[in-house]
């Protein structure tokens, strides 16, 4: 009676414990499942809208405030802003060379209205780059941001199977290895949702639209058509442009003997020689002789 009890203690011990391993595997899924709704709910927008460039537009201003709060923090003097750091960000990402040099000349400049401005030029630029190309353009700003989307959340699936497998080491610091992970996975969503905005304008911003110019057809040669009946040696094609140079297209079946019609006009087989066991000209079928 005391074995089963035991082995019925280690039974129930074994069942807890599996119960807790998947328990946690589903609360490790739900953390990317819930990435994957917000994820292809903004796939499904854009695939369904016919323009994204309210959604690019706000990228770009996104990416505008992001470049200018990392140089240019809140609440900081313009002597200790990253003035170099801001100019090479604005002409890798968005194309422009600012005169940062005269803005910061100007008395009571804070960063809101240097934002302000990069912004209105980035805006000027892109009106500017599109011009009379705007239906094409869309469809560009459509593809672009589809492939940008699907590229990083591909990385980003990645990097979160990646964080699953070593969050558990997070128990040895007496920390709950599934919280660690959900406040990781968060930060690595948003940075990828940042790393999104600024590619898209980055590449909608300094590449260049070129369609190139359809070309012509090339000039072919006349074509030479006919058709000489193997019994006659005649040109029953009916294609005039082949007459003159029937002899060096067809050699000398243009000229051939068998093409001559005797005297009576249609008896065009008088004069031909034929053996006993030669096929009828007339196209029976039979031989000669027959």
């Amino acid at each position: 009676k005391w074995l089963s009890k035991a082995i019925e203690t280690a039974q129930k011990k074994v069942e807890a414990r599996n119960y807790e391993v998947r328990k946690q595997v589903v609360e490790y899924d739900d953390v990317m499942n819930d990435q994957r709704k917000v994820i292809y709910e903004q796939r499904a927008d854009i695939m369904d809208s016919e323009a994204v460039d309210d959604v690019v537009l706000d990228m770009r201003h996104d990416t505008v405030n992001a470049i200018v709060a990392d140089a240019c923090p809140q609440g900081s003097y313009p002597e200790h802003w990253n003035t170099e750091a801001l100019r090479e960000r604005v002409r890798d990402v968005l194309g422009l060379d600012l005169p940062l040099d005269e803005w910061l000349a100007e008395d009571g400049i804070e960063p809101d209205e240097i934002e302000l401005r990069i912004s209105r030029l980035a805006d000027e630029r892109m009106e500017a780059k599109i011009g009379e190309d705007a239906t094409i353009w869309r469809q560009v700003e459509k593809s672009v941001l589809l492939d940008r989307l699907d590229h990083f959340w591909k990385e980003h699936l990645a990097t979160l199977d990646a964080l699953r497998q070593v969050v558990f080491l997070r128990a040895y610091a007496q920390k709950q290895p599934i919280n660690e992970y959900k406040q990781e996975a968060f930060g690595l969503f948003e940075r990828m949702l940042e790393t999104i905005r600024e590619d898209v304008t980055r590449i909608l911003s300094v590449s260049e639209l070129r369609i190139p110019e359809p070309q012509g057809l090339p000039e072919l040669p006349d074509f030479l058509t006919g058709h000489i009946d193997p019994l006659t040696g005649l040109d029953d094609s009916g294609d005039a442009d082949g007459s003159a140079a029937q002899a060096a297209l067809f050699g000398s079946l243009a000229g051939s003997p068998l093409g001559v019609a005797g005297e009576g006009g249609d008896a065009a087989y008088a004069a031909m020689p034929s053996s006993r066991n030669a096929p009828c000209p007339g196209g029976s079928g039979n031989t000669y002789k027959h």
